[in-house]
């Protein structure tokens, strides 16, 4: 079975960077947090990563105190991913790691 885009970008206890391109463009909307599991989550439907919110930003602006739902789920691919690829800058992608698990 072959791998999903963003299966293998992290692990438990790293943190990642999730960006929204589909509403809001290429920096503007992104969650930042702590990858608490992976895999099928909380009975997803879908492949995910169960995050710990840490940061959000939307439409350029810091929302992280005004965001009630502290855990999200990012998924490792989804049906804009390859459109995304082509449009946005090659640093740049859905799903990031910023920082490794001490």
């Amino acid at each position: 079975m072959s791998k999903l885009m963003f299966e293998n970008v992290a692990s438990v206890g790293d943190q990642i960077r999730a960006y929204d391109f589909a509403q809001f463009g290429e920096a503007a909307c992104y969650l930042e947090g702590t990858v608490l599991s992976k895999g099928t989550c909380d009975e997803k439907y879908y492949a995910c990563y169960k995050v710990q919110l840490t940061k959000r930003l939307v439409n350029g602006k810091d929302v992280t105190e005004k965001t009630k739902d502290k855990i999200w789920y990012v998924p490792f691919e989804s049906s804009d991913d390859a459109d995304e690829k082509n449009r946005y800058p090659k640093k740049i992608t859905r799903v990031m790691k910023i920082k490794e698990a001490a």
